[in-house]
Parts: structure tokens; C-alpha cells; sequence
């Protein structure tokens, strides 16, 4: 219940006007031989973030992302680590899809071996949009089992995840 409750309140913010708020959603499925990461913002925050990042204007509304893939995922290396701590695994890219104004990309990571605490830092698009929120889900069993959700912020960009209890 808690799920369709999230899901409605958050595609009730991708429709408001005049893209009023700052929110990104990272989507985080733990697999035992690897971590598959979903990430949605708004397309023209990204191209604001990529111009920032490389000094150049990388448009991306209605275009082809693969031509561009290497840059958003330099971007995300930089504003997305998932680990613990020490050790933390580039990011993969696997695709992407569009969504009316928002772009969903999707990358894969390594888990970290031997570790207790999975660390997971979200701060993209934070250092053009100071208000900007980052809401975390972590599920496993193929996505079927939630196992934290958190909102991450510019002053709180990071959740640590005990994999021992699940919280």
C-alpha cells in the first residue's frame, strides 16, 4: 500500500505547471551479482547540469541519448555513488527512456564485496538547484520487496543502508 501511495504522490509532481519543483527519483534494485540504478529528472535540469558540467550545451529534448551517454555518465560517476565508503563502483550504462518532460536513465554497478553498509550518495542536479530533492527507493527480489526509502537533500545527500537488518 505504502508503494501505490509513493508511486501516486510522485507522479502527481511530475504534473505540475511551470515545473514549480526540483525532484529527482533514484530507483536502486540489489541483486547479488549486481545493482541495477534507474534515475528520473526532468530533461531540461540535465541539460542545465551537462552545460555546467562540460561547458557546453548538450541538447537533449527529443534526441537520441546513446550519442551523449558518455557525458551523462561521467556526470552521474560524479553526483551518484553507491558502496561503502572506500569502495565504489563506476557506473554502467544500459539505456534510457523518455517521459513527457522527464528522462529515466538506467545504469548498472557492481556490488561492493564484504561490506555491511551500503552507502548511497544522490546529489545531482544539487549544485544548480539548491532546493533540489532526491527520493531514494531500494528494492530487491526483482524489484518485488521495498527495502528503504529516503529523500535526499543538498544538506542530507547521502543514505547509508544496513544490508544486515535491511534498514
Amino acid at each position: 500500500m505504502n508503494g501505490m501511495i509513493f508511486t501516486v504522490l510522485l507522479s502527481l509532481f511530475w504534473l505540475l505547471p511551470d515545473h514549480a519543483l526540483y525532484l529527482g527519483v533514484i530507483e536502486v534494485e540489489l541483486g547479488k551479482s549486481g545493482y541495477q540504478v534507474e534515475i528520473k529528472v526532468f530533461t531540461n535540469d540535465l541539460e542545465d547540469a551537462l552545460n555546467n558540467a562540460f561547458h557546453q550545451r548538450i541538447p537533449l529534448a527529443g534526441k537520441d541519448l546513446e550519442s551523449v551517454k558518455v557525458q551523462l555518465t561521467s556526470y552521474f560517476d560524479t553526483h551518484f555513488k553507491c558502496g561503502n565508503g572506500s569502495l565504489e563502483g563506476p557506473l554502467t550504462w544500459e539505456g534510457y527512456q523518455t517521459e513527457g518532460d522527464a528522462t529515466w536513465l538506467r545504469f548498472s554497478i557492481s556490488p561492493p564485496l564484504n561490506t555491511a553498509t551500503l552507502s548511497i550518495r544522490g546529489d545531482f542536479l544539487m549544485e544548480l538547484f539548491p532546493t533540489q530533492i532526491n527520493v531514494l527507493k531500494i528494492t530487491k527480489d526483482r524489484g518485488t520487496k521495498t527495502v528503504a526509502m529516503a529523500r535526499l537533500t543538498k544538506s542530507s545527500p547521502v543514505y547509508q543502508l544496513d544490508l544486515m537488518s535491511g534498514h
